[in-house]
């Protein structure tokens, strides 16, 4: 998706079984590569992880107004829980 993928619409580059067609390959989106799961992100569910994504991708639409509100709202959706040594 040379223009982006907009939020809610699915990537072209998934299988049917929800695999990325370009997993490792250089081509591959630098969004994507950069994106490191967590178990708050995955859920319990395939359906909780996707509502994650849609969730993630909509709070950080350029139509929100700066990068700090759409952080915040994140954060109000999901709260870090920092583990400390």
């Amino acid at each position: 998706m040379p223009d982006g993928k907009p939020s809610g619409v699915r990537c072209v580059q998934l299988t049917d079984d929800n695999r990325c067609k370009l997993f490792g390959k250089p081509e591959r989106p630098t969004v994507c590569t950069r994106l490191r799961p967590m178990a708050e992100m995955c859920g319990e569910s395939a359906e909780d992880a996707m509502r994650y994504l849609f969730d993630l991708e909509t709070l950080t639409a350029p139509a929100l107004q700066t990068p700090l509100q759409r952080s915040q709202l994140f954060l109000k959706k999901y709260p870090l829980q920092l583990q400390l040594p």
